[in-house]
């Protein structure tokens, strides 16, 4: 419009006078729209700081970045600096720090135009490197930070260089995460830092500094000298708290200190202290709603929740009863791009496998939530870890799947966790036979470590490979890798290395008959073990001799073997494993002598207070027993080793006596003993509570029942089976029930029966968020229905709807055989 005006005006000859006129009305135009420009920019500034505060980061975003543009325009670099601060935030929490860096360093650009203090620029410069060390970039980030503290020793500012200092601590102890070392150049860093925050009286800076020489001497000294810092750290916080105008920064900085506190207690095996401090830090996490900070305390107690020491379930569900959201939609908990539904919250008596099931879960959606692939890498790994101990193999592979294709695709993803990723997805494809898949797994895991330098870690790698050589019959390829790791172990003086190596080149030569080399190497094996003063490796050296001599049919040199391991153990006073090396020494005699030796061991285990070996030397007298058909005397060992599990106080251990006194009579064909025997087991399962024990029970007893023909009383125990599983509200137990129950009814040739129960299990399976379960029992359901199916016959048509229902769903989780097999019985259904 003023374009328009002006050219109106001017005409075709403009005289002096107009155009003097119009050039001083444009100055006029330019001066309000630069004041209204820089008015909003006032406005837009303060706004979007309050979004940021208030969470609404996007919005936060897109304010800021329009404050800037205007910043920008009108030449006011000390706008544009403010501004693109929200920017970065902005974008830092939402997790994308590539574009927070950009903003970052744009920032210092406009600072330095602007001519701002110092303090400010060198404040920018710890920021970038924070980010640098967020995004896996160590070494740019040592160089920011060296660069900040000069500029901070310029310009003679205190503060300044003690806060450069702790970057620069913190650069070096993330570097040894991407470069295998020790931290040991962060120790003066943070010292020195600490002392200048002393002298200033400094409090935060001090609080944060002893926090990050608690992480530094968790590397280097371990957890009983990171907690002294820590808990100086801890209360220092907790006075900042009542400062008003530090209190939310100091609440959160209390919750991360709790968080470490709580890791550092779980590394000590403290576990109580550690479940205390978690549950203390999510309070806090939740009430600042820090999503991040919860995913830490949860992945931590997961973790303690599946150490040995008694408790773990109880912390964990007086945490969760404490602190997780009674109000959340579970679904919204599914974490996206992976099918299975996250678990309901365990029962209070449910096993820690569960419970920490639950917790990873909840940790991997928390960390995606709040944009930490490394957290969300780790998680994945965890929860897959514990899905292939629990069998859920195919589950686990798809987990451990994810998390190392998002290992690949960060710019510079943690060696470590990279590795561990590769090589657990490595082991559960070797467990579903999958051995190209696995190897090449493995082998990632290797080129990625020899990168890293960590020798122990390649270690590991190798020998990952080397099995899966081994299982797919390549020995030639075995013998590469096992040669290859024993001239690494050489190379750096590593002597327990070698003799582990030098006994896998003896496995290979024994799988290939090679029974010479096998023992020549099995005997340097034991000579490096002898020099590193091991006595398992030397044992382990002696074991493979005896193995060798079994192959050779040498069993009288085998046994002289085994005896030198008993020896060994006995001289180092080490009872546990002398006992173990003679039950392997009984396997090996005759049966007249085994028993002898297996009594001997009992002896042994029973007078060192040992009551699991002990139980273990009974199963070896009663497996000998019924051996020689001595089904009084086997039954005689299993009561006695029943009698210790009840004094000892371990209910699973009187379980697994039960059970085998009931076989044990199965041999000797009582059928009713060995009846009463499983009635029993179910009775010590319920008054323990113990509902997949009694299920288990409920299961024999049928086969039992199936056993002497009496199908009736078979079905009814399956159907208490299911009535037992409904009443847990477990869907995947119950489902497992009617799988039996469809099995069952196969066997009594009932196909239209035995149809129902697995689609009926499949409408549980799909309840419980188990897509490949679900599938399973949908062609299963399938299959049973074309067996009754004829020519013509509707069912047909319900045969071929079935099979497509679990094809969709086989091709979903990505299970080609189970395609096929769907698409098999559809086209036979077809045909038919």
């Amino acid at each position: 419009a003023i374009r328009e005006a002006t050219t109106s005006r001017l005409g075709d000859a403009p005289d002096e006078e107009v155009l003097k006129a119009v050039g001083g009305e444009l100055s006029v135009l330019r001066a309000a729209g630069e004041k209204a420009l820089a008015e909003q920019a006032a406005v837009l500034l303060p706004l979007a700081e309050a979004l940021l505060k208030n969470g609404s980061l996007e919005e936060a975003l897109s304010t800021a970045s329009e404050a800037e543009v205007i910043s920008r325009a009108l030449h006011d670099a000390s706008g544009e600096a403010a501004a693109l601060k929200v920017v970065a935030e902005a974008e830092r929490r939402s997790g994308r720090l590539e574009a927070a860096l950009t903003a970052t360093c744009a920032r210092a650009v406009a600072l330095g135009a602007a001519g701002e203090g110092q303090g400010q620029l060198i404040a920018c410069r710890h920021t970038e490197a924070h980010l640098l060390m967020g995004l896996g970039r160590p070494e740019e980030a040592l160089e920011i930070a060296e660069e900040a503290l000069q500029l901070a020793r310029a310009a003679q500012d205190v503060e300044q260089q003690a806060a450069s200092l702790r970057v620069l601590a913190q650069a070096h102890l993330l570097q040894c995460e991407y470069r295998h070392g020790v931290p040991d150049k962060a120790l003066p860093l943070v010292q020195e830092a600490l002392a200048l925050y002393q002298q200033l009286q400094h409090a935060r800076g001090q609080a944060l500094t002893l926090h990050t020489t608690a992480q530094v001497l968790l590397t280097l000294q371990g957890p009983e000298e990171a907690l002294p810092p820590s808990q100086e750290a801890l209360a220092l916080f907790r006075q900042l708290v009542t400062q008003s105008e530090l209190r939310e920064l100091a609440r959160d900085n209390e919750a991360r200190v709790l968080n470490s506190i709580a890791c550092t207690h779980i590394v000590a095996k403290e576990l109580k202290d550690g479940f205390e401090a978690l549950g203390l830090a999510l309070k806090i996490f939740r009430d600042i709603e820090d999503a991040h900070g919860e995913a830490c305390s949860w992945h931590a107690a997961a973790v303690a929740c599946l150490m040995p020491q008694g408790g773990n379930c109880e912390a964990i569900s007086q945490m969760a009863d404490a602190h997780a959201r009674d109000d959340e939609d579970e679904a919204s908990l599914v974490p996206v791009g992976q099918p299975r539904q996250v678990s309901q919250r365990p029962r209070q008596g449910d096993p820690a496998e569960k419970w920490a099931t639950w917790a990873f879960e909840r940790a991997l959606k928390q960390f995606q939530d709040s944009g930490d692939q490394i957290g969300e890498i780790a998680a994945r790994h965890s929860l897959a870890g514990l899905l292939v101990t629990a069998g859920d193999l195919e589950e686990g592979v798809l987990l451990e799947r994810q998390a190392v294709t998002l290992c690949r695709k960060m710019p510079a993803a943690p060696p470590r966790l990279f590795a561990a990723t590769s090589l657990g997805l490595s082991r559960a494809l070797l467990m579903l036979g999958r051995i190209g898949d696995s190897r090449m797994a493995a082998a990632e895991a290797l080129r990625v470590l020899v990168a890293f330098g960590d020798h122990s870690l390649c270690s590991t790698a190798r020998h990952a490979l080397l099995d899966v050589h081994v299982c797919a019959d390549d020995l030639v390829s075995a013998l590469g890798v096992a040669a290859d790791e024993c001239g690494a172990c050489k190379a750096i003086g590593d002597v327990k290395g070698e003799a582990t190596a030098l006994r896998a080149l003896a496995s290979i030569r024994l799988l290939d008959g090679e029974f010479e080399q096998a023992q020549r190497l099995a005997q340097e094996s034991r000579h490096r073990a002898k020099d590193a003063k091991d006595l398992d490796l030397e044992a382990a050296a002696l074991r493979k001799l005896a193995d060798i001599h079994l192959a050779m049919e040498e069993p009288s040199l085998a046994v002289e073997f085994v005896n030198q391991i008993r020896v060994l153990y006995k001289q180092a006073g080490e009872t546990k494993r002398e006992a173990a090396a003679l039950l392997y020494l009984a396997d090996m005699e005759q049966p007249e002598q085994a028993a002898g030796v297996a009594r001997e061991a009992r002896d042994i285990s029973r007078s060192s207070g040992d009551f699991k070996g002990e139980v273990a030397a009974l199963y070896a007298i009663s497996s000998i027993a019924v051996g020689q058909e001595d089904f009084a005397g086997a039954l005689e060992a299993v009561q006695e080793a029943r009698a210790v599990g009840q004094t000892a106080g371990d209910k699973s251990l009187e379980a697994d006596a039960l059970r085998t006194i009931s076989n044990v009579y199965l041999l000797a064909k009582d059928q009713g003993k060995a009846e009463a025997a499983v009635c029993e087991l179910r009775s010590l399962c319920q008054k323990a509570g113990d509902v997949k024990g009694e299920v288990s029970a409920l299961q024999a007893l049928s086969d039992l029942h199936l056993g002497s023909k009496k199908r009736e009383m078979a079905i009814q125990a399956l159907e208490e089976m299911r009535e037992l599983c409904q009443k847990s509200g477990d869907c995947k137990l119950e489902a497992a029930a009617l799988h039996a129950l469809s099995d069952l009814r196969v066997s009594m040739d009932e196909p239209e029966e035995a149809a129902r129960a697995a689609y009926e299990a499949g409408v549980l399976q799909k309840k419980a968020g188990d897509a490949r379960g679900e599938a399973h029992a949908l062609l299963k359901a399938a299959r049973l229905q074309a067996a009754k199916a004829v020519e013509g016959d509707a069912a047909t048509e319900g045969v071929v709807r079935t099979s497509m229902e679990a094809l969709a769903l086989f091709e979903r989780v990505g299970d080609r055989r189970g395609a096929v097999d769907a698409l098999r019985t559809a086209a036979a259904a077809h045909f038919a």
